[in-house]
């Protein structure tokens, strides 16, 4: 698997930034066996470090981080045959502005997607994607201006 370093920073030491990713989860549960409930216990009451615990923590880590690079790869996808969003939602949803195909692979099959009412609409602009920032609600485009009310109108 091509190798991707996963961080919660903004700026990597000495590596340059080439692409950008929103933020991308991942969740594993697994279950702990009697045995280690026990023996966990024990290092409850006497003290010490319950270490069936930590090896299962560290299991967890481990398919965490190949279940973060899937997704910012695009394997998750690929494995599933998937994608995350609709790619028929991706742009202006057929008034004729055309999106690289390479932009709806990327939208559609490496980014978290969201659900809608109906059709969800990914936006863009100059043949690139949209970055979501977060919803706005009426104050807040009062705060940004009357032409931010009247852009979405």
């Amino acid at each position: 698997m091509k190798k991707i370093i996963i961080t919660n920073t903004n700026t990597i030491e000495g590596k340059p930034i080439i692409k950008y990713f929103d933020p991308i989860s991942a969740n594993v549960v697994i279950g702990t066996n009697i045995f280690s409930d026990i023996s966990a216990g024990f290092s409850d009451f006497f003290g010490g470090r319950a270490s069936s615990y930590e090896k299962k923590l560290e299991k967890i880590y481990e398919q965490v981080k190949v279940k973060l690079r899937e997704k910012a790869l695009g394997s998750a996808a690929n494995k599933h045959d998937a994608s995350f969003t609709d790619g028929a939602g991706i742009g202006a949803c057929g008034d004729g502005r055309a999106v690289p195909d390479p932009v709806i692979e990327e939208v559609a099959r490496r980014t978290p997607g969201f659900s809608g009412w109906q059709q969800e609409q990914w936006f863009t602009h100059c043949g690139d994607a949209a970055v979501f920032l977060g919803a706005a609600g009426y104050e807040e485009l009062q705060q940004l201006g009357k032409n931010a009310i009247e852009a979405i109108q």
